[in-house]
């Protein structure tokens, strides 16, 4: 793993006074530092900058200023007892400011049972992650995955803007000579259209391989805290599935449903409640 894309992390925590003058001087928080060493010494982080922000009072504006200017890829919050009203403020304006970093909690206070409470619920509009054991491993594992992650996108990326659709053919016909391959889209994205959904269903089914159709669902961890507000999205708050959004119509959404089941059932495929199966042609 490179650990090019993650070049900047933040670990959060607040380090109180000493209670009741008990010592003469301040106790550091030896948890985020050790979580902070662990990254350090990880040679996939060798170019990645690991920065400790403990303001020492429950001041979130100048938390949220500081991580601004900072600009992390992923935060680490330390929640404690009189830490959390203050951090999740912070992760909460964060979240509304720049919806793509990604926000893991830990520490004692970093419990369901706890952000599940008024003051905090709901959490997954702003944590992404709950570390409940030692961070240290934790917390490097999942920054790892996030870097191997955008690694793969970009990778795909690339490969979409330099592979000609013939060369893919070619790959796709010697898949499926040692492998069962399945092609998988979404239908009513934001940002989508029925018009270029319609397109890339019929270059779909134009493989030799099952098609699945899903119907786009809102979920907790993805559109439902990270799309913008200008997709407009319109979803069941039972089911999250996709009622309307930004270039479809409910309309649309629901003539393209009904277009998707009769292709279904005229191809000997199967329909469920949030998807649909197309058998290869």
């Amino acid at each position: 793993m490179s650990g090019n894309w993650l070049k900047r992390i933040a670990l959060v925590c607040m380090t109180p006074e000493v209670d009741a003058q008990e010592h003469s001087e301040a106790l550091p928080s030896y948890g985020i530092h050790r979580i902070q060493a662990a990254i350090v010494a990880n040679p996939a982080f060798a170019n990645t900058e690991v920065r400790i922000i403990d303001l020492g009072s429950e001041d979130d504006d100048s938390y949220l200023q500081e991580l601004l200017r900072f600009r992390p890829q992923l935060i680490g919050y330390s929640l404690f007892v009189w830490s959390t009203n203050c951090l999740v403020k912070v992760a909460r304006n964060i979240r509304k400011l720049d919806p793509s970093i990604v926000q893991v909690f830990g520490g004692p206070s970093a419990r369901s049972a706890l952000l599940d409470l008024t003051p905090y619920a709901p959490a997954y509009q702003y944590a992404d992650c709950l570390v409940i054991r030692d961070g240290e491993e934790a917390f490097n594992q999942i920054a790892m995955s996030l870097d191997e992650l955008q690694d793969r996108t970009r990778t795909i990326k690339a490969m979409e803007r330099t592979l000609e659709e013939e060369k893919f053919d070619v790959h796709i016909a010697e898949m499926t000579r040692f492998a069962h391959v399945a092609i998988e889209i979404i239908m009513g994205l934001p940002g989508d259209t029925p018009e270029t959904f319609r397109k890339t269903f019929w270059r779909a089914r134009s493989y030799p391989c099952t098609l699945r159709v899903y119907h786009c669902v809102v979920l907790p961890s993805a559109l439902m805290v990270r799309s913008p507000p200008e997709h407009l999205l319109n979803y069941d708050p039972s089911s999250l599935k996709m009622r309307s959004c930004l270039g479809w119509t409910a309309e649309a959404i629901e003539q393209e449903s009904r277009f998707l089941s009769t292709v279904a059932e005229q191809s000997g495929g199967a329909i469920g409640e949030f998807l649909w199966v197309f058998p290869p042609p």
